[in-house]
């Protein structure tokens, strides 16, 4: 079995810690280790250095590189430019099925919250036992919500089929992307709609005949960059070619082969600031990171100082602080997901260099 670490977002939503230059995977949000170096040691402890591979933009490598000093070159699969995740996912299975034409594959986030390790990993290998039985289908992994997220995708279970140690595992009814807050209510009182957690697991041979049914310009390109040197003029100008649509869209919500293995150990997207909010939890005292905080009269605030100035809050409650050496976020804990809309703004204002 070979995972994939998808490394490639740019974590708006974490402005002003992540950027376009430094994205989140790469930062340290909940300790010394940036996301990307998470991910990697959690792997670790299941896999081989030559079992794990990441997918990143070119513009990362020096960066990844670093972090990541036991990755090899040659599990480094570096995109000309971001394309969404089939691009990349398409070109990790080309990839690794021409190392290995009967290859079993995971994709994984590099920016995901997961408290136990060892469950985890316990469910990759349920996972590949899942897809002994059924070879054809692509797996998904899901949890159930704790919370109505409006920024999570959903997975609504359809009918039972064959488990693994005495875990059930059921056909996908339907996905559901990015509900309303009163959808996403509702989703939290049925036992029937999960978090949808973006980690897929699949043959590469089953995944390739995905891409020929649902995404023939992806397939076409990628048998063609199939021969062709990795990074080369032409290999590039091919991959900018695909078009830019992410895994879930193009293939997965059309798909009718999919199984998913709920499962019942803690995971986050760390997408937002609530998000790592929610991590960090000890309302209703304040949770702080740097130095040079003063805080009066506030709590069950998240404050993140990244500069060498001093932070003075006074006055605030349940809201979100990240001050930079050039940026200074304030926000109330449930609008963070609309940092996007804001950025927006930016761009309209002409302030794109502080992105």
């Amino acid at each position: 079995m070979y995972v994939v670490i998808l490394a490639g977002g740019h974590g708006t939503r974490l402005w002003p810690l992540s950027r376009k230059n430094s994205p989140k995977q790469v930062q340290p949000f909940l300790g010394k280790e940036t996301l990307l170096q998470m991910t990697w040691q959690r792997l670790r402890r299941g896999f081989t250095p030559d079992k794990i591979f990441v997918a990143a933009e070119s513009a990362q490598k020096k960066v990844i590189k670093e972090q990541l000093p036991d990755l090899s070159t040659s599990r480094l699969f570096l995109e000309p430019e971001r394309r969404d995740t089939a691009a990349a996912i398409g070109l990790a299975t080309w990839r690794i099925a021409s190392l290995d034409p009967a290859a079993l594959i995971v994709v994984v986030s590099s920016d995901a919250y997961i408290d136990d390790q060892q469950k985890y990993l316990n469910y990759l290998r349920r996972a590949e036992k899942l897809l002994t039985r059924h070879p054809d289908n692509v797996l998904l992994i899901a949890f159930n919500p704790t919370y109505a997220e409006t920024g999570y995708g959903y997975i609504k279970l359809g009918s039972e089929v064959e488990g693994v140690d005495k875990h059930k595992a059921y056909r996908v009814d339907k996905f559901v992307e990015k509900p309303s807050v009163t959808r996403a209510r509702t989703f939290l009182k049925r036992y029937d709609y999960l978090w949808n957690s973006g980690m897929f697991i699949f043959r590469a041979a089953a995944m390739k005949e995905m891409y020929k049914s649902f995404l023939p310009t992806h397939y076409r390109l990628l048998e063609k960059m199939s021969s062709l040197v990795p990074g080369t003029e032409e290999w590039q100008a091919l991959y900018k070619k695909m078009p830019a649509v992410s895994v879930d869209y193009g293939i997965m919500e059309k798909a009718d082969n999919l199984i998913v293995l709920p499962a019942d150990f803690s995971w986050c997207d760390i997408g937002s600031w609530r998000a790592i909010k929610d991590i960090m939890n000890v309302a209703p005292d304040n949770i702080t990171r740097g130095k040079r905080i003063v805080i009066d009269q506030s709590e069950n605030n998240l404050i993140y100082n990244h500069s060498d100035r001093v932070l003075g809050v006074i006055g605030l409650k349940d809201s979100v602080i990240i001050n930079t050496a050039d940026a200074t976020l304030i926000c109330a804990v449930d609008k963070a997901q609309d940092i996007k809309k804001l950025l927006k703004k930016f761009k309209d204002q002409g302030l794109e260099e502080w992105l």
